[in-house]
């Protein structure tokens, strides 16, 4: 399942009711994945780039999509993981190793959006067009 913000529902279906609630306690809405109507890709497949959403912007710099150096894209991977809390050393360094070798063979850009959620189909196009030339 892909849980969202009552925010992002609204902006994806029309209204923040139009996905059922995670639970009485979170303002969070989930998608089943597993619905009918709904495919879940299960086999592995290329990955061809890794995007990192930065801070929304107005203006020129809106749905900006700019490639990162190794290095930046390293830092930029090790500042999102989740849960590194959990990590002892030797699970860290791992975790390390993957990534490095991930931005040796994977290119990973960062993504300018628009501030409004309204531009969200620009956004998506933009990077389509980016992986795609």
């Amino acid at each position: 399942m892909i849980r969202l913000w009552a925010e992002s529902v609204s902006a994806l279906y029309g209204a923040p009711d139009a996905l059922p609630p995670l639970s009485r306690n979170i303002e969070k809405r989930y998608l089943d994945l597993q619905a009918i109507g709904y495919q879940f890709q299960r086999e592995a497949l290329p990955l061809s780039a890794i995007y990192l959403l930065g801070e929304r912007e107005e203006g020129p710099l809106a749905r900006l999509v700019e490639p990162l150096s190794t290095a930046g894209a390293l830092v930029a991977l090790v500042a999102n993981t989740y849960g590194s809390y959990l990590l002892d050393a030797s699970m860290r360094a791992l975790e390390f190793a993957t990534l490095s070798r991930l931005v040796l063979d994977v290119p990973v850009r960062r993504m300018i959006a628009s501030a409004g959620l309204g531009s969200l189909r620009e956004t998506c196009e933009a990077i389509l067009r980016d992986v795609t030339d």
